[in-house]
């Protein structure tokens, strides 16, 4: 099970922490401890264009900001072809109920990206 969470901190201070908990019903709690940091130096200074992001966004702070019409962790999808929101394609079925990637992935672009299973191979010696 993956959560996506995104946080936007609505003030600033220096050396602002805060936290909060989540919880799902059938999974439990967990506790979010934050260090908001207010400013940083690479803000000022984005790279348009950057081949991490395909051409499609600028790379600030190691992330890319896709162009209008781009998204996509290093944007890559083109928004007129798939929507992050709209899943469709990654859906066996269009029946309520039907799940994304048949529980087993993520829908990225329109395809489904599978999780990785955990390897543990155990040598003897």
């Amino acid at each position: 099970v993956s959560f996506d969470v995104n946080v936007t901190a609505t003030s600033c201070k220096h050396g602002n922490k805060s936290q909060f908990e989540l919880s799902a019903s059938s999974f439990g709690r967990v506790q979010v401890d934050l260090d908001i940091i207010c400013k940083c130096d690479c803000e000022s200074f984005g790279i348009p264009d950057s081949p991490t992001c395909n051409g499609n966004g600028s790379l600030v702070c190691g992330n890319c900001e896709c162009d209008e019409g781009w998204s996509g962790e290093f944007c890559q999808c083109d928004a007129q072809q798939f929507s992050d929101i709209t899943t469709d394609k990654c859906k066996s079925s269009n029946e309520t109920g039907a799940l994304i990637c048949s529980g087993n992935g993520e829908c990225k672009c329109g395809v489904c990206r599978c999780k990785l299973v955990p390897f543990h191979h155990h040598l003897k010696q």
